[in-house]
């Protein structure tokens, strides 16, 4: 039997993962979930010898790891002296292969869950770019310093979430294409009596539109509001409404505002953070994602499980998984996102039955997304690198 991959799996908090007080749920969305369904994938994996190295801070335990080391401070805030850190530690306790998620270093392979500052500003509009192409230029430099030697060590690898993401790092960064690969996320299926309960199972009456909303300018939350408003002056327009998570609602005055100045006040229902989404994919009808730049998107993957229609933005990741008209349905977003996004939720409200065979077409492309796959795309990669080595 060949000998288990020595893999050292560097996150920045597991505290995140798993909190103290049971029940809280993940904070920070999509990317913590990814971080935890790779941890728990890898420490169930007889091919790897997991050691986590994260941040100091109080967590539940974690059974199954071959060792945990912590560092001090914050890998965001004090990256030098964290590295050396990590550095002293993996020449102590060295390791076949050493994976930082979406931290990106000098050193080790990378998951990538964002997207490059270039790529970001690239997607811009054109009024905010000379002020962002000023403030993102320091960014900018240190992402391509860290991928720069690269090319000169064959042992690092590059994971990216998304073929977008992939693509932005090698355009901006300089990564080298055969030293990276699209690693998609996964997700856990509901079971059958939860997606017995949504509303794919019953008539639609009102049409009822959700979305996760954290930030109004990139999530695109905007973007939605204004072309609910066009709708609502369409003459026999079917009923509809919105539920949106938005954890941040008290503080986003300019969204709250604009609800009230497109009269959508009545038709929006605001949720705060949901430990479990389980309610809200069985509520709605149609998730849409408007987002700016969204590495992936797995809150749309998780809506698709439930039979929940998607509509995402074409600068989503997760835009690379949907078949216009098919399992879902994509927008333009650089050019007339609020015309685009108006002209597909009409054509939606019109048609509950598009809906509904969409949605159980969207089921099937669900299952094709596993974590066991994901984490076989990293594991087997790094370890056929070694072999080559």
């Amino acid at each position: 039997m060949n000998k288990p991959l020595r893999l050292a799996l560097v996150l920045h908090s597991v505290g995140v993962l798993y909190p103290v007080v049971a029940g809280m749920g993940i904070v920070g969305g999509g990317g913590n979930k990814v971080n935890k369904a790779l941890l728990e994938a890898l420490i169930a994996d007889e091919r790897v010898a997991l050691t986590v190295i994260t941040l100091a801070e109080p967590h539940a335990p974690i059974m199954g790891l071959e060792a945990l080391h912590y560092f001090q401070q914050s890998i965001y805030t004090s990256r030098a002296g964290t590295l050396q850190e990590i550095e002293t530690f993996l020449i102590n306790h060295p390791q076949d292969a050493v994976l930082f998620s979406d931290v990106i270093t000098t050193i080790g392979s990378v998951l990538l869950q964002s997207h490059s500052v270039g790529y970001r500003r690239g997607n811009e509009p054109w009024w905010i770019q000379p002020i962002t192409r000023l403030v993102g230029r320091k960014r900018i430099i240190q992402q391509q310093q860290a991928f720069g030697n690269l090319a000169n060590t064959p042992h690092r690898q590059v994971f990216a979430v998304s073929e977008g993401v992939k693509q932005g790092y090698i355009q901006h960064c300089g990564v080298p294409e055969q030293q990276c690969c699209v690693a998609y996320p996964g997700v856990v299926q509901p079971t059958a009596a939860e997606v017995a309960n949504a509303r794919l199972t019953q008539p639609i009456d009102t049409m009822v539109f959700g979305m996760v909303n954290t930030t109004s300018f990139n999530k695109g939350g905007w973007v939605l509001l204004v072309a609910l408003g066009l709708l609502r002056w369409v003459p026999k327009m079917p009923p509809f409404k919105v539920i949106m998570v938005h954890p941040k609602w008290e503080k986003d005055a300019w969204t709250w505002v604009l609800v009230r100045l497109l009269g959508l006040h009545k038709l929006v229902q605001v949720l705060p953070f949901q430990p479990d989404m389980t309610l809200f994919y069985q509520a709605i009808d149609v998730l849409i994602l408007p987002s700016l730049n969204e590495a992936f998107g797995l809150v749309v993957l998780e809506a698709m499980s439930y039979g929940v229609v998607p509509v995402v933005s074409s600068t989503a990741g997760v835009a690379e998984i949907i078949e216009h008209a098919k399992n879902g349905f994509v927008f333009n977003r650089k050019q007339q996102p609020i015309w685009q996004l108006y002209k597909v939720l009409k054509q939606l409200l019109y048609n509950p039955v598009l809906v509904k065979t969409v949605g159980e077409t969207a089921i099937k492309t669900s299952k094709q997304f596993t974590w066991q796959h994901f984490t076989d795309t990293i594991v087997e990669r790094l370890q056929q690198n070694i072999e080559r080595l």
